[in-house]
């Protein structure tokens, strides 16, 4: 279906169906005044799209495709925004692995190059933790039988991205993705110390950051909540960083009867500050930055499948046809709701390959999440 701009700001004005969704919408434009007048433009340090690489030889995302990744960042350097770059690091023998294979440090590079080749900026590096190459683990299930052996070698794998980073002039480095074992004991912490340390001595101008799910980020704030003196590594970082996945609402994206679409920008507006799971990350964020003294927040992930249905829920596998307006319906959400927000610095869209994928890289027409995103970033919004 073709986009229309702002599609989901259309007022409600004839519409009988339910007086909370109006008041609702009401509310709504009072609110995006009230706050751009506050927070005024945005101070995005990260405007990035997701790029995964792997050594898995069958993966659209292996180091060697370069002409695929060629096409993958030429896309997202017109888009106006730059990448995260997702290289894995694989736990040699599953998840109770101490070592880790590394994509070579030449191919690794190659791909960079390949990104400044087609204008793409890479904002930041954030290596994820794999078994047998494929980012569909758990990292959850991490459990190494020698937790010394395995921080000194995951100490090991991030002081080789800092250098690659820190010679591409890539400002930021995610030194922990979904990690939930690791991140909410606090046995961990001297470890987290020890290799924060480890970093910021051999690379000192380098930016930090994690990326936590909301499974991590929950114990965290109840264990600060009841303990401000309880370090945890949050305390340790330059930024908090978020992957945000939401069941944004309960309905499939059409085009009704009357011509109005099924689900507005206000709707899933709305699911930020309470959405299907019950989940309410206005409020986290908010109390994240009381409880670390207004340490700046970044979206480390988001986004949803391209589907009718993919705003059900995130996993929203078999839920709809193909369509790319329930995307552009969650990018303008983000980037109008979170993005002005004074403490929020950055964003990576989750991703530029399926089933996330918010355009098709064989396909030169342009989605309308891509269309959304270009209007964005040509006006100088985000």
């Amino acid at each position: 279906m073709p986009f229309t701009p702002n599609i989901g700001l259309k007022k409600w004005d004839s519409d009988t169906e339910g007086l909370n969704r109006m008041q609702f919408t009401k509310n709504f434009e009072v609110i995006d005044e009230k706050v751009g007048g506050l927070y005024g433009a945005t101070n995005l340090k990260v405007r990035s799209a997701s790029v995964s690489i792997t050594a898995a030889t069958t993966h659209s995302e292996y180091y060697e495709n370069l002409p695929h990744l060629n096409k993958v960042f030429a896309r997202v350097a017109a888009q106006g925004i730059g990448v995260t770059l997702c290289p894995y690091a694989n736990m040699t023998t599953g998840p109770t692995s101490n070592t880790f294979d590394r994509i070579p440090e030449a191919k690794l590079q190659a791909v960079i190059d390949a990104a400044k080749s087609k204008g793409a900026r890479i904002d930041m590096l954030k290596p994820h933790i794999v078994t047998n190459w494929s980012d569909g683990f758990a990292r959850r299930l991490i459990a190494p039988t020698d937790i010394d052996a395995h921080f000194a070698n995951w100490t090991a794998e991030l002081l080789h991205f800092a250098k690659l980073a820190d010679r591409n002039g890539i400002p930021w480095l995610c030194i922990s993705c979904e990690q939930q074992a690791q991140t909410t004991d606090s046995f961990y912490f001297a470890k987290w110390q020890s290799l924060v340390s480890t970093i910021r001595y051999a690379y000192p101008n380098l930016k930090l950051t994690v990326a936590y799910m909301l499974a991590e980020l929950l114990p965290t704030i109840s264990k600060v909540r009841a303990n401000p003196d309880d370090k945890c590594l949050l305390h340790l970082v330059d930024a908090i960083g978020h992957n945000v996945y939401l069941g944004a609402y309960w309905d499939y994206y059409y085009i009704r009867p009357d011509g109005k679409p099924s689900i507005t920008v206000q709707d899933v507006e709305r699911s930020l500050y309470r959405d299907n799971g019950d989940n309410r990350w206005m409020a986290r964020f908010q109390e994240i930055r009381t409880l670390f003294n207004d340490k700046p927040q970044m979206i480390t992930e988001f986004g949803c499948f391209p589907l009718t249905g993919g705003l059900i829920k995130p996993i929203a596998t078999g839920l709809g046809t193909t369509d790319y307006n329930a995307q552009a319906l969650l990018f303008q959400a983000f980037f109008d709701t979170l993005m002005p927000l004074p403490y929020m610095i950055g964003f990576a869209i989750w991703h530029t390959n399926a089933p996330f994928n918010y355009f098709d890289v064989n396909d030169p027409a342009l989605t309308s999440a891509e269309k959304l995103i270009l209007d964005y970033t040509t006006r100088g919004v985000i």
